[in-house]
């Protein structure tokens, strides 16, 4: 007895020093953002990992309904680690739960908002009080509202990564932010490039000059404190006069084009890449401008929520109408020839085949099969006959899905590059559809990814990320690695990506221009042979051909001719009206997503979209 209290004595020492090591751990999380969170993009949160006792390693996972990813951390004795994560918010609650080696930790962190409220674009505010810009909120359309919402964080907190833009229309930006991490100022650059609106507030005393930061980025240079005016904006943009308020002036860099309102300078905007930078000359956040009531009216009309420059327009996606998922190009696509191996235009057979052939087995081998025999007095035959007939059948149904079974595993990527000149990273969206014909657990030597999302399950159920989808696991330490994809038999996959490359001076640009002609040479400084390249100058185009790796070419363009519309429907429709000079083509080579099975290469298609610095004027 004496030997058994002893025991209970030592077990219960045993999970009390259990109990407190565990205790020792402690997990929080808590938005980026101040503001209502939108429910249809990856959203910035911060997660705190608090270590009070020995050094110790594990893994964070967050989830929702729609989303999990890890987070494997390494957590020093007596220490807290503080790390990002960008979180796909859906109804419910955000779970962040902490599992080591000595015990676990969790939380929850509650969404809130419902209804229409919960799909509203962001506006984020960086170095702006919190509500300084609610007007945002409800900005009129001319036919009805479009509320923005407006999310405020200090310069700090501004995403690393650019998927932390991902719900964002726009960002602005206020002059009393020194610094940014070179993190940051590339994040801003991707978001900018892929089709963001980033706009850099003004007001008095707004010298962006000192943002060295900002160079690639800024629409303006030469800052100088202005007078204080009221713009005489017309009626249809506002209702009654405009404030006064003090302007800080700048000159347009090379690219971009001054706005005025009857002789006063009130923004500057440049285009970049799929998006565009715009300086206001007045400060977005005075007290009296946000009273005006053709503040909202004027917002509007500069267009920060156009989606149609957004990387994410170019695209067939699953979420379409939720405007979530990355994109994929609109290339010319080359249909699978009938002698290509080519599992995703191979079909099941219909149902209405199944059924008839199934109605017809039963009706040959049963009935039909034993009346034959019995008139012929061979009914034991039917011991021969009966197998006979059914292996006949399931020869037909095998023959039907032939295309299928006989296929190997296969996969083909489709999506969009976008580059910009004097950014030097670019960032790629597309999806790879995989076709896998046996079960089993596969490595989709997936990394060093900024976002990765399936599509598509055996049940048909569309994911709009990872989501609540055991078939794929992912985990992030500052880029997102997938190496585990569980699949059936016959199965098909559509994963959804996004990956950074160093592309930004892949394509060069340089313009001589004499009256009407402008003499252009493009330089392929790419490792890739670039296919079926076509150049924009302004609303012309022109055909380039194919320009292997290292190619240059040079095309004389009149500017006062057009030339023949182009197949694809990105770069017209970015450059319509303008003098910007872009080049679209196919990248031969690249080789982005997941490497599993055989490239189904008539399926494939990178597209690229580079754009100068220098625009030509017609």
């Amino acid at each position: 007895m004496k030997y058994g209290a002893r025991y209970i004595v030592g077990l219960a020492a045993l999970a009390a020093a259990a109990f407190a090591l565990a205790g020792d751990l402690h997990i929080e999380i808590t938005p980026a953002y101040e503001g209502d969170l939108t429910q249809t993009a990856r959203t910035p949160m911060k997660v705190t990992v608090t270590n009070d006792g020995p050094a110790t390693s594990g893994t964070v996972r967050l989830e929702t309904q729609a989303f999990h990813m890890d987070y494997p951390v390494s957590l020093p004795a007596r220490d807290s680690v503080e790390f990002e994560a960008y979180v796909y918010l859906s109804w419910g609650d955000v779970v962040a739960s902490l599992a080591t080696p000595r015990g676990h930790d969790s939380t929850r962190f509650q969404i809130g908002g419902y209804g229409y409220a919960a799909y509203q674009p962001g506006v984020l505010l960086v170095g702006l009080s919190p509500g300084s810009l609610s007007y945002l909120r409800t900005t009129s359309n001319g036919s009805g509202t479009n509320s923005f919402a407006d999310l405020y964080c200090p310069a700090s907190d501004l995403p690393t990564r650019p998927i932390g833009y991902e719900g964002l229309s726009a960002v602005v930006l206020d002059p009393s932010i020194r610094a940014l991490s070179p993190e940051q100022v590339r994040a801003l650059q991707l978001y900018v490039v892929s089709g963001g609106t980033l706009v850099f507030n003004g007001g008095k005393s707004a010298d962006w000059d000192e943002a060295s930061w900002a160079t690639s980025l800024l629409p303006a240079r030469g800052f100088k404190a202005g007078p204080t005016v009221k713009f005489a904006f017309p009626h249809a943009n506002g209702q009654g006069p405009f404030p006064s308020v003090s302007l800080t002036t700048a000159k347009p860099v090379d690219g971009a084009r001054a706005n005025y309102v009857r002789g006063d300078l009130v923004a500057i905007v440049k285009p970049i890449g799929l998006g565009r930078s715009l300086y206001y000359t007045f400060d977005l956040s005075e007290s009296q401008v946000a009273r005006w009531p053709g503040m909202e009216a004027y917002i509007q009309s500069q267009h920060w929520s156009n989606a149609m420059t957004r990387v994410a327009s170019f695209q067939q996606s699953p979420q379409q109408g939720m405007g979530v998922q990355p994109a994929i190009a609109t290339a010319p696509q080359t249909l699978p020839s009938a002698a290509s191996p080519d599992p995703f235009s191979a079909k099941l057979p219909s149902t209405s085949f199944i059924f008839e052939l199934l109605a017809s087995y039963f009706v040959v081998v049963v009935p039909l099969n034993f009346l034959v025999l019995k008139r012929m007095k061979r009914g034991e035959w039917a011991w021969f006959t009966a197998p006979v007939l059914s292996l006949a059948f399931a020869g037909l149904l095998f023959h039907s899905a032939r295309g299928l079974y006989s296929a190997k595993m296969s996969q083909a990527t489709r999506g969009i590059l976008v580059t910009q000149e004097g950014i030097p990273d670019a960032e790629f969206v597309g999806a790879t559809q995989m076709f896998i014909p046996n079960a089993g657990e596969y490595d989709l030597h997936l990394k060093d990814v900024d976002s990765v999302g399936i599509a598509g399950t055996d049940s048909g159920v569309q994911q709009i990320d990872i989501g609540a989808n055991p078939e794929l696991r992912a985990s992030d330490s500052g880029s997102v690695s997938a190496t585990k994809m569980i699949a059936r038999n016959l199965s098909f996959r559509e994963l959804t990506f996004a990956q950074i490359y160093p592309a930004g001076s892949w394509v060069r640009f340089h313009v001589d221009r004499k009256g009407d002609q402008a003499r252009v040479t493009v330089t392929n400084a790419s490792p890739y042979a670039i296919s079926h390249a076509w150049l924009l100058v302004g609303n012309l185009s022109v055909g380039m051909g194919d320009l292997a790796a290292g190619a240059q070419r040079t095309v004389t363009a009149n500017l006062k001719k057009s030339g023949p519309a182009l197949q694809t429907v990105s770069l017209p429709m970015v450059n319509s009206g303008s003098a910007r000079i872009a080049l679209d083509g196919e990248v031969d080579g690249l080789e982005p997503g997941p490497r599993i099975g055989k490239e189904v290469a008539t399926r494939r298609s990178i597209e690229l979209l580079a754009f100068a610095n220098t625009e030509v004027k017609q």
